[in-house]
């Protein structure tokens, strides 16, 4: 799977995961692949949290649970704390005054905090979503230095509230690239020219493209010497 893609178009399982809806029964599918469902909400069976989108639930599986199945951690269960107690959120995240959604404190990867992620056992800042308030280790998000440096220049937006940053949409989440630098999202129908495919590895928009140059993502695995 393509980087710039970061599970727009569906990651295979190696476990069933669970799709349906509060008010309809729920089905499973073993077949080791998201597939297109009429249901609008999509539950992770390994921890029990929900999604409104495949985009959503294939970040959260791929970052919280594939990496212990593939024996690159511990197993999560021994080294994190229980899950905090959490209260129904509101359908609205409470706003602050600069009109950002307020954070969470924990990381809704590895719930640890800015004091400790629990997968690497250091301290680390939190970026949170303006949009929803949810935070995030980068290394749990899988961020660059150079991603990391960029997220805080506009108001980001995690995986679950990605918009389009030509169009502003959040429809057709499958067209959506993201980008390897600042991590904003563009459909691909949007873009100058537009793309009809997803390109393979490493993906640059215009704004990095023209702030980093050849610095930019897109060219480093090109200048990479050959192996």
């Amino acid at each position: 799977m393509s980087a710039c893609m970061r599970g727009a178009f569906g990651v295979k399982l190696t476990c069933p995961v669970l799709f349906g809806t509060e008010d309809d029964s729920m089905h499973m599918t073993t077949a080791g692949t998201y597939n297109l469902s009429l249901c609008s909400v999509y539950m992770c069976v390994v921890c029990g949290k929900r999604y409104k989108n495949r985009p959503g639930l294939s970040y959260h599986y791929a970052h919280s649970h594939l990496a212990e199945e593939e024996g690159e951690e511990k197993d999560e269960m021994d080294i994190r704390e229980p899950t905090p107690p959490r209260q129904d959120e509101p359908k609205t995240p409470k706003k602050g005054p600069d009109g950002l959604a307020l954070p969470n404190n924990y990381c809704d990867f590895c719930l640890g905090d800015s004091s400790l992620n629990q997968k690497t056992g250091q301290s680390e800042e939190l970026v949170s979503c303006s949009d929803c308030g949810r935070s995030g280790h980068p290394s749990c998000l899988q961020f660059t230095p150079i991603m990391m440096a960029a997220v805080k220049t506009y108001r980001w937006q995690c995986i679950e509230c990605k918009c389009c940053n030509i169009c502003g949409t959040s429809e057709n989440d499958d067209q959506l690239l993201f980008c390897d630098d600042c991590d904003r999202g563009y459909h691909m129908y949007c873009l100058s020219p537009p793309m009809s495919v997803p390109p393979e590895g490493s993906w640059s928009c215009h704004l990095c493209l023209a702030l980093l140059k050849e610095k930019a993502s897109i060219f480093q695995k090109q200048n990479a010497p050959p192996l």
